[in-house]
């Protein structure tokens, strides 16, 4: 492939003056360089977790575990579903703060991205360091909000069999 990219370089180059008043050829052959070594590091797996500041190969490798998409909505068990599954490949990953809220919000649709779009600029206006753990809350703000998290508890805590609150039942402990 250097190959076919050097020919390709040497037609378009020519023998055109560059700014500097040298030959293009040494401008085209440090960018043939760099491109070289960007196909070196991905093919040998390097990128990993090495992401730059646009985190492509940490959102590439976060792909990589098939992470679900979120759209929004009304839908508090599917928010809190979404989170623990974009957590548990995060965690595997060991990835660093600012790469987990990009690969969490890379997996935004719909309603769900235009509201991370306006919540991080509103974030970003008042200066705040925005976390994994300012994104979580963020997040569960939004599609988990207070009010529903007492209704659930309250309906957990009502739960019964039969006559038995959950909280009276024996625990079963024999496997």
């Amino acid at each position: 492939m250097a190959g076919r990219l050097e020919g390709r370089a040497g037609r378009r180059g020519g023998g055109r003056q560059g700014r500097a008043g040298g030959q293009r050829g040494g401008h085209n052959e440090d960018v043939l360089e760099r491109m070289a070594t960007v196909l070196e590091n991905l093919a040998g797996g390097q990128a990993g977790m090495q992401a730059g500041a646009g985190g492509f190969s940490a959102i590439t490798e976060f792909k990589k575990a098939d992470p679900p998409k979120f759209e929004g909505g009304h839908n508090p068990g599917g928010a809190i579903k979404w989170l623990q599954e974009i957590e548990k490949i995060l965690e595997a990953m060991e990835c660093s703060d600012a790469q987990k809220v990009r690969c969490a919000a890379f997996m935004l649709m719909g309603e769900a991205e235009n509201w991370w779009k306006h919540t991080k600029q509103v974030l970003q206006a008042a200066h705040t360091d925005i976390t994994w753990a300012v994104f979580r809350e963020e997040f569960l703000q939004r599609y988990f909000p207070d009010d529903i998290r007492r209704k659930k508890e309250i309906e957990f805590l009502a739960l019964k069999q039969g006559n038995l609150l959950w909280t009276s039942m024996p625990l079963n402990l024999k496997s």
